[in-house]
């Protein structure tokens, strides 16, 4: 067992819980991680940072360090994962080629800017990875600067704001730009004719297929903060200041933010079953289906709860438990024990509504308003301090 190599592919919340649960289990293996970033990237808390409610060190936090305080046999590889031989086991970055005898892949995902939305990338912000965060926060900010240059005081014209995707991440960016924006026009001293946030979203309903009951308070707290929800809108095209929509319907904008989708960071997608997210297809023990020594996990993988059939979200509570599981399925293969299979199920969920307001559901408790805000805010701080 001395020459068992593990290597780990992404250093989020899977290839975290991973790390920290596979050397409590084998002390004998030589384990080495990849990832392109040199931190650990809090995505669910950048919304509070691009609201000015955060700051960068609450949302990224040094890997070196955190891998020194795991265990100091880990070999950390700052660079991104270009290819993989499934067949002779080994991973290509752009400066090195790593054996493996087991692989676990916890690539994590990105934002999906469907082609079919003419020039949707071209005049849109995502926020998946902390560079695109950034680069929206400024843009943001430098906008209202330069609004406020050419009208020589305050801005006389209305200010709108247009989230495409209804669904957590756009929930939760329009309920923290609604409470961000009013405080800088106030702060400032600008008063705006008018400033609307609109949440477009093609399906019936936002949030669709989450509990009913955060569902119901989250369209209610939107309202109190004036968001204008537009559900059954399909955006096929987007312009500087317009976002089009069928029938030559349009709304006329001045910052456009995108949270329809995400893709996942998948360098095999051609040599593996995927789904059309380019997430790949595990068995109950989350293996690449077909291929035994490897393992995939968190957003790069559909996750299912194989007692229901039901495709799990990509939450950071699923994805710490799918890293916890895959740590025990290889600790049970390398010591000869017959695997069993770890259900994993959705604990629950809370979203972030803006001010210190959330909603959400964990088992069959439901809550919300500033305890729900407490509750997400102890959990994180738990997350990070465990770290």
């Amino acid at each position: 067992m001395k020459n068992i190599r593990i290597v780990v592919c992404g250093l989020g919340f899977a290839g975290l819980s991973f790390i920290k649960n596979i050397v409590g289990y084998i002390n004998d293996i030589e384990l080495v991680v990849i990832d392109k970033n040199p931190f650990h990237y809090l995505q669910p808390e950048v919304y509070k940072y691009i609201a000015n409610e955060k700051l960068i060190s609450d949302i990224i936090l040094d890997l070196q360090f955190i891998l020194s305080k795991i265990s100091t046999r880990i070999k950390f590889i700052n660079g991104k994962v270009e290819n993989i031989n499934l067949e002779e086991n080994i991973v290509y970055t752009k400066n090195q080629e790593v054996k493996y005898d087991y692989l676990v892949l916890a690539l994590g995902s990105k934002t999906f800017f469907p082609p079919s939305i003419k020039n949707l990338k071209n005049f849109s912000a995502g926020v998946k990875s902390i560079e695109r965060a950034m680069y929206f926060k400024q843009s943001f900010e430098k906008l209202i600067l330069k609004k406020m240059k050419e009208e020589q005081s305050c801005l006389n014209k209305s200010f709108n704001i247009v989230i495409g995707g209804g669904g957590l991440s756009g929930i939760e960016i329009a309920s923290e730009m609604a409470v961000f924006q009013r405080r800088i026009f106030e702060d400032i001293g600008c008063c705006v004719r008018r400033t609307e946030i609109f949440v477009v979203e093609a399906l019936p309903n936002i949030l669709y297929g989450l509990d009913e009951f955060i569902i119901e308070n989250s369209l209610n707290r939107l309202k109190e903060l004036g968001i204008t929800i537009l559900t059954n809108k399909k955006i096929v095209s987007v312009s500087k200041d317009k976002v089009h929509f069928e029938n030559n319907k349009y709304i006329e904008t001045d910052f456009i933010i995108w949270t329809g989708g995400i893709i996942a960071n998948n360098p095999i997608k051609d040599k593996v079953e995927t789904n059309r997210k380019f997430q790949i297809k595990v068995d109950r023990y989350f293996r690449v289906n077909g291929i035994e020594n490897v393992f995939a996990i968190g957003d790069c993988a559909e996750i299912v709860d194989f007692e229901t059939g039901t495709v799990l979200p990509a939450t950071a509570d699923t994805s710490i438990q799918a890293g916890r599981a895959v740590a025990k399925h290889i600790s049970s293969t390398l010591e000869s024990r017959k695997l069993e299979p770890i259900r994993i199920t959705s604990k629950g969920l809370i979203v972030s509504l803006g001010n210190n307001y959330a909603v959400g559901k964990i088992k069959n408790i439901r809550f919300k308003g500033y305890i729900a805000h407490l509750i997400k805010e102890f959990i994180f701080s738990k997350y990070k301090k465990s770290l």
